[in-house]
Order: structure tokens, then C-alpha cells, then sequence
């Protein structure tokens, strides 16, 4: 064999190792012997490096997903002692068992507040892993918007700031849970954050139905605009939440083939639309 088609024979060894041929090897020709045994081993590690890549992912992989099923177990487990502790609370405050005092009620409205919050919190991580695992199950129906918004801001605790709404559209067609999960988490954004009065407003465009949340307080920076709708990212110094409402909220409204979006014009206004 001649130079000329040695060097052919190992250009198109290479090219075949680039395309991802690693079992691609040179045949023994003489003269050429400790170039061909060079290019062999090459040829070697590249593959026993591959092979250490795939465990290493494959290994990656399955920390990941004993992590993920480690947080849904964990959740799923906390929901019923915040439940029960929720429900005694509730009960203590009612005067079910006995007559309490105003420090007493003080006390214990501190409780509920903090345990509707820690729920919450526990809720949302454990729909976050079920999207994730899962994808997002919608199943649509046609809402009346007026009593069905009506009654969401009625659910909302006491905040100390008025919560009104508008209908220019009276209905929506969507999955009623995820579409109320979704404006209970902007509502109480916009009232945590907003730290003003709340509107929320229904409007029709073009192909869509449009439901947004509105309040007039110091809004959002531009850093935080950009990244608000990431996973576990706060907008808030103060990391009273998982960072995943917003997050949780976007999949949701996707899922329905629409979207959410941030406008801020002296204030916040977080804007749904919903294919018509």
C-alpha cells in the first residue's frame, strides 16, 4: 500500500470516528505500524471516555430523579400535619373548645396566617413536581368569569386592601382548577407585593379572552422582570416563598395553548390570555 492511500484509509477512519463511530479502527499496514497502533488507542480512550460519560449522566440522572421523588414524598407527607394543625387553629379561633383571650387571638390569627402560607408553599412544590413529572392536564370547560372571579377574591384572606373586579368578557373556556390556582397566586402576589388596592379586569381581543391583575404599588424592577417567570426565582429580597408561584402559573396558562405576560405602567399588571 502506498502513502497516498494510507492516508486515505486514515482520513476516513477519522471522519468516521468523528460522526460518532468509535468502533472505527485501522487495520495493521506495513511501514506504518506505530501510526496505525497510535491512531487505534486514540481511537481507545475516546471510546472509554465516552463510556465514562454516559455512566456519569446515566448516574447523574438517577440522583435527580431520588431528589425529585425525595421533595413529592416530603411534601406529600407535610400536607397532613399542616392540614390538622391548620383545622385546630381554625377551631381554637372559632371557640369550639373555649372562650379565649384577645392575646390568645392574637396569637393564634399569627398561626393561621403563618400556616396558610407554610400550605401553600407545600402545595405549590408538590404541583411544581407533578408538572414536571407529568406534563400539565387540562381539561376545559366554559366559565362564567363573573362568579367564578368573584368568588376567588372572596377565598382570599383578609388583607386590609380592596379587591374589586370588571367583566368586559363574561366567559372563558379553560380548566377551571388550574385557572383559579393561577389567579389566587397573582391576586395574593399583587396584594403581598402591590402592598395597594387590587383590580382585576376581563377583556376580549382578538382570538383571546383576556383576565388581568392589577395593582399600583412600586412595581418591579427590569433585573427582576426579566427572570420573574424562571424557576425558584424571587423577586423579593425576603424568601418567604418557593420562587416557583410564577413559574407554576406560566406552565399552567401554556398548557392552555396561551400565555402570561408582565406589564408595568405605575404599578403591576399581570395579564393572562386564553385562546377564545
Amino acid at each position: 500500500m502506498n502513502e497516498n492511500e494510507f492516508l486515505t484509509k486514515v482520513a476516513n477512519t477519522i471522519k468516521s470516528v468523528r460522526y460518532g463511530n468509535l468502533s472505527a479502527r485501522l487495520e495493521p499496514v506495513k511501514g506504518y505500524e506505530d501510526l496505525t497502533v497510535s491512531i487505534n488507542r486514540m481511537i481507545e480512550t475516546l471510546n472509554d471516555r465516552e463510556k465514562m460519560i454516559t455512566e456519569y449522566q446515566s448516574e447523574l440522572q438517577r440522583r435527580l430523579q431520588r431528589e425529585k421523588d425525595f421533595i413529592a414524598a416530603l411534601t406529600h407527607d407535610l400536607k397532613v400535619p399542616i392540614v390538622a394543625q391548620n383545622n385546630m387553629v381554625d377551631f381554637l379561633l372559632e371557640g369550639k373548645f373555649d372562650e379565649i383571650t384577645g392575646r390568645q387571638r392574637t396569637a393564634l390569627e399569627n398561626m393561621q396566617t403563618s400556616g396558610r402560607a407554610l400550605f401553600k408553599m407545600v402545595q405549590t412544590l408538590l404541583e411544581t413536581y407533578k408538572v414536571n413529572e407529568n406534563g400539565v392536564q387540562i381539561i376545559k370547560e366554559t366559565i362564567e368569569l363573573k362568579p367564578f372571579i368573584d368568588r376567588i377574591i372572596a377565598q382570599m384572606p383578609p388583607s386590609g386592601f380592596k379587591i374589586t373586579a370588571s367583566y368586559k368578557c363574561k366567559t372563558a373556556d379553560a380548566d377551571p382548577f388550574a385557572l383559579e390556582r393561577v389567579l389566587k397566586n397573582l391576586i395574593a402576589n399583587a396584594l403581598t407585593h402591590g402592598q395597594t388596592d387590587v383590580e382585576v379586569k376581563t377583556s376580549k381581543l382578538k382570538g383571546f379572552v383576556k383576565i388581568c391583575v392589577i395593582d399600583r404599588g412600586a412595581g418591579v424592577c427590569a433585573q427582576d422582570a426579566q427572570k420573574i417567570f424562571d424557576k425558584y426565582y424571587h423577586a423579593s429580597k425576603k424568601r418567604t416563598s418557593t420562587g416557583l408561584g410564577l413559574y407554576l402559573s406560566q406552565q399552567l396558562i401554556r398548557a392552555h395553548g396561551g400565555e402570561i405576560t408582565l406589564v408595568q405602567s405605575n404599578g403591576t399588571e399581570f395579564c393572562i390570555k386564553l385562546p377564545a
